[in-house]
């Protein structure tokens, strides 16, 4: 009974820690359940909304198979970053591992676990859902057959995101690929059945191909058992197989003059941008540009034949759409990232603060790191998004001039990351998370301030130059906008001075 152990001691950690932050969040607690029903009532008033539109509605192009397909990438992701954490890079595992307990065991409580957990996050949703769908009487048609379509499509995004986080984890790079293709039939599968036959299957038929497919998922535990071992040693070896080439390829290259950057900071910089690359996190902050720039063209795609843009604020929807979806890329990286810098460090903390140099000299080199990634956002979701906007849209009601758009947006772009790297830095050192289980991660209450103060600063920084844009006073709004720039570089040295004071006084535990 192994594995029931493995998922017990899960499930009471997970409740214990629930608990705890009820207990010492009640208010903030009570506003997210607030804030969740309020964001499904939206989300269903714009469906319901959407269906009474015809064919002309926002969400008319979005057909139920298609969205069967997003339910499933999503648990996919989740399941991937989860599994990551928890089991691939979770140093806990040892005290499973070295106990006279096999290590299927440990696997299949670890993917149970997994499974248990998104399942509650399903219901969830749904619950919300079908309460304010009863509370409001809002008008859409609920099919019982597609809520267990969605239910199996849940659990089969977390079996394969699972099993893809162990299979990603190997070395070799040719051994992974082997076992990567053994899985690459399963989506083959999932996208040709939902694409092609669901419309042709309903019902029984087609939960039964469902259940048919995640019976056969279920066999990769078997393959998983054999590399879990090897993936997990290769997951919490910090060091081993680090490629050292990436290392020397940042020791070898002058970031910056030395005239501009002290010896220590710059080995520092050094340091961090070699482990961005080495942990795969500036993978991640690339995917997520891609993804969260193809959602913005989409968006404004999707807006270009609705009848708000013939209203008078018709000319901000457009600018308002680049505009958030800079903002969730700038507040996810580098804001989230320069949050969880000091928490995902854990014991290391201590090398740092008793090495000779200051604290600030730490904060620094972190923000640095973080807005060395600039480019990946002002080049892809600024400026891409503002292209867009400016010569791929289909209604024409603003004559956008593309170089002033242009200049204008890659320098709101780098005000954000000015402000959200400070402000991350400063608050990861002062209310840091050395919880390895979680990677250093900070909680939800902690990451939804943060997201609450980055929406403050974006709104007082960037109001301003926005509105003279929106005026036609384009030379004044750009001039505005180099101020704000030249204030968030200021925000972000002083955030950096005040990272490293919370540093000095900062206790490990």
């Amino acid at each position: 009974m192994g594995w029931y152990e493995v998922y017990s001691k899960d499930a009471i950690s997970a409740s214990r820690v629930l608990r705890k932050r009820i207990s010492k969040h009640p208010i903030m607690t009570i506003w997210f359940i607030v804030l969740m029903f309020t964001f499904a009532w939206i989300v269903l008033r714009m469906y319901e909304f959407s269906m009474q539109q015809g064919q002309e509605g926002i969400f008319t192009d979005i057909e139920p198979n298609t969205l069967l397909l997003i339910i499933f990438f999503i648990f996919l992701a989740k399941s991937v970053a989860d599994t990551t954490r928890r089991v691939v890079q979770n140093k806990e595992l040892v005290f499973y591992l070295s106990q006279p307990m096999h290590k299927r065991g440990v696997l299949l409580g670890k993917f149970l676990s997994e499974q248990v957990f998104n399942l509650m996050v399903f219901e969830t949703i749904v619950w919300v859902m079908t309460g304010v769908i009863v509370i409001f009487a809002i008008r859409i048609p609920l099919d019982i057959w597609y809520l267990g379509y969605a239910f199996i499509f849940a659990i089969l995004g977390t079996s394969l995101g699972f099993f893809f986080s162990i299979f990603n984890s190997l070395k070799p790079l040719r051994r992974r690929f082997a076992v990567m293709l053994v899985e690459v039939p399963f989506y083959v599968l999932i996208y040709s059945v939902t694409a092609d036959y669901y419309h042709s299957l309903s019902g029984w038929p087609f939960i039964l191909v469902l259940i048919s497919l995640t019976m056969s998922s279920l066999l990769l535990l078997f393959l998983c058992q054999k590399v879990f071992l090897d993936a997990w040693t290769y997951g919490i070896s910090a060091n081993e197989g680090a490629k050292k080439s990436v290392y020397d390829i940042f020791s070898r290259t002058p970031l910056v003059p030395r005239k501009l950057m002290g010896e220590r900071l710059r080995a520092l910089v050094r340091r961090e941008l070699a482990e961005k690359v080495r942990s795969g996190q500036i993978w991640g902050t690339v995917i997520s540009t891609i993804a969260i720039t193809y959602g913005t063209m989409y968006a404004i795609d999707t807006l270009a034949d609705v009848d708000v843009l013939q209203m008078r604020v018709g000319k901000y929807v457009y600018p308002m759409l680049v505009g958030m979806g800079i903002f969730a890329i700038t507040t996810l990286e580098p804001g989230i990232s320069s949050l969880s810098s000091f928490g995902k460090e854990g014991k290391n903390i201590w090398i740092l603060k008793t090495a000779p140099f200051e604290g600030e000299v730490v904060a620094q080199a972190k923000a640095l790191s973080n807005v060395a990634l600039s480019p990946f956002i002002v080049l892809g979701t600024a400026m891409i998004s503002a292209y867009y906007m400016s010569y791929y849209t289909e209604v024409k009601l603003i004559n956008y001039n593309f170089l002033e758009i242009a200049l204008f947006t890659a320098m709101g772009a780098q005000t954000m990351i000015f402000l959200f790297t400070g402000l991350g830095i400063w608050f990861g050192a002062k209310y840091p998370n050395f919880d390895e289980s979680n990677r250093g991660n900070p909680d939800i209450m902690t990451m939804y301030i943060f997201a609450m103060a980055c929406l403050f600063l974006g709104v007082l920084y960037l109001s301003a130059p926005f509105y003279l844009m929106m005026r036609n006073y384009n030379v004044l709004g750009i001039l505005m906008m180099i101020l704000s720039l030249d204030m968030a570089a200021l925000f972000l040295y002083w955030s950096s001075e005040e990272g490293g004071k919370a540093l000095e006084k900062l206790e490990y535990g």
